[in-house]
């Protein structure tokens, strides 16, 4: 399979047979591609056309694996939004994925959607909104209270207007190396970059991840972190399919209901972070005959201490347990464990190179290959890696030397072919699985009125790996309360960059040349908690 109608055509050969789950709510093959080919006959008749984005801002649920299988299918670009995002995320996504439909939910947890959507666009009752001037349709699953926003079942009234046939001739015209999903990562820069990823590359590198995880047909994988990542939209969701599993989605990962949907779906496989995995073993409610049906589990995102590895394998009965590292520019996987490995494999590395997949080791600062066992960046180049990052009317920007990408990691590359992770090239931090950018925080601080500026590390922590941390110069006269600098990122962006420590400052150390010394900010923010 190269494309995601082939995908398609598989799931839909299953019949009756489960491909979907999430809360109560089933969905066999047949089901599942009816409704996804309902939707993308309403993507036609929006005027939705073969390279056009469709940006999706909804939590897990069946309609969002429906709303991508529709728009991938038509030759559309799917760009998933997370749900948690607050109006400076959603707008900076929007307007560089320049897309021409939106389609929301309301509501998600606390959050009102239709609130932050109004931050981004105060002409949203017109349906548009000037700011993005390719946004011709803003679709609401759940109702809105804002005039111009179409309900989806009158999105979805659209869909006769358009003939199967029709539909059937567009999807035949898709090509493997078409563009099918743009995942946007903040980067080192703190600027969104869309990482284009072509159906070819999505089915290649997920159908190996199911492959070496040994998914079985009509095996259950449970998937609880967000679907709008290159974890979810492609990994899991393809890796499922393309061995004929059912998918079990949580719409947010909450650790009791987790084991609850495991015990009851009689989940096989799992999907996750370390955190996710402490969380569900320290659960009161936790006892292994609740998760005897797993077998298979990855963990990514976060190193996994061998002590939790362990526990994993031991308590929650994955004893077929694999470790894996990648990003949203390689369909997030380059690397991963195989069943079978020792446990300090699984837990000191992160794998060998998927197939179709090269690493090599280079000095951080020019091209020079370094020799095995040598610490420096990881470079792939391979069947996984992206078309580039969406330019708009620029066109594709590719990063690329020789066909190879540096991945701001560093990491060292064994003799056995093993690569281990060693650090960092970037600040980039790692907050419970999810990637934290510094800059992105220290740019948002930077325009409260009463900061002069402010520099963001992380620091340690057991259960989501990393905290972030602000050092904040205010303005003279500005009381140092960290409450409403808390107040004002919550608002802004996703609770889990929100700083956990604000640390008041009147000058920063610096180096000679004038740049902040981080790593001196970080024995300040360790020292602070000691």
């Amino acid at each position: 399979m190269q494309t995601f109608r082939e995908l398609a055509e598989r799931v839909a050969a299953r019949g009756d047979r489960a491909v979907l789950s999430c809360e109560g709510r089933g969905f066999n093959g047949s089901e599942t591609i009816a409704e996804a080919r309902r939707i993308a006959r309403a993507l036609l008749a929006a005027g939705v056309e073969r390279g056009d984005r469709v940006c999706l801002w909804v939590p897990n649920c069946p309609e969002f694996v429906f709303v991508e299988l529709a728009v991938t299918l038509i030759g559309a670009v799917f760009v998933p939004i997370q749900s948690r995002y607050g109006a400076t995320e959603l707008g900076n996504i929007v307007g560089r994925a320049e897309p021409v439909v939106l389609i929301y939910q309301s509501r998600f947890l606390q959050f009102d959607l239709d609130t932050i959507l109004e931050r981004v666009g105060s002409d949203i009752d017109c349906g548009t909104m000037a700011r993005f001037p390719s946004l011709r349709r803003i679709v609401s699953l759940d109702g809105s209270r804002h005039r111009g926003v179409l309900p989806w079942a009158d999105f979805l009234g659209h869909a006769d207007e358009v003939s199967e046939r029709h539909l059937d001739d567009l999807m035949a015209r898709v090509e493997p190396n078409d563009p099918a999903v743009c995942i946007f990562t903040s980067g080192t820069t703190g600027v969104p970059k869309g990482a284009m990823l072509s159906h070819a590359a999505i089915l290649a590198t997920e159908q190996s991840v199911g492959q070496i995880m040994r998914i079985a047909p009509d095996e259950r994988v449970f998937y609880s972190a967000p679907l709008p990542s290159v974890f979810g939209c492609c990994n899991a969701l393809v890796a499922s399919w393309s061995h004929d599993a059912c998918l079990v989605v949580m719409p947010t990962f909450e650790a009791g209901e987790a084991l609850a949907t495991i015990e009851r779906e009689r989940c096989n496989v799992i999907y996750g972070v370390p955190t996710m995995y402490l969380m569900l073993l320290n659960h009161p409610e936790f006892k292994p005959s609740r998760t005897a049906s797993l077998r298979s589990g990855i963990v990514g995102g976060a190193p996994c201490p061998p002590q939790l590895a362990d526990a994993i394998i031991g308590q929650l009965g994955v004893r077929d347990l694999v470790s894996g590292y990648g990003m949203s520019e390689t369909c997030a996987v380059i690397t991963i464990t195989r069943i079978g490995d020792p446990v300090e494999i699984v837990t000191g590395t992160v794998g060998r190179p998927l197939p179709g997949v090269e690493v090599r080791i280079c000095d951080p600062a020019s091209p020079t290959v370094l020799a095995p066992e040598t610490d420096g960046e990881i470079c792939v180049r391979g069947s996984n890696l992206m078309l580039g990052y969406f330019g708009g009317r620029d066109g594709l920007v590719k990063p690329f030397t020789d066909g190879w990408f540096r991945t701001g990691d560093r990491g060292v590359l064994e003799r056995d072919g093993n690569v281990r992770i060693t650090g960092r090239v970037s600040d980039m931090l790692l907050v419970g699985g999810f990637n934290v950018y510094p800059v992105e925080i220290e740019t948002l601080l930077a325009d409260h009125p009463d900061v002069i500026q402010a520099h963001v590390v992380g620091i340690d922590d057991e259960r989501m790996g990393e905290l972030p941390v602000a050092f904040v110069q205010l303005r003279p006269g500005a009381k140092a309360d960290p409450a409403p600098l808390t107040q004002f990122c919550i608002d802004r962006i996703a609770k889990y960059k929100v700083p956990k420590r604000f640390h008041f400052v009147e000058s920063f150390p610096m180096t000679p040349l004038g740049k902040v010394q981080k790593f001196e900010l970080k024995k300040l923010a360790r020292q602070a908690i000691t």
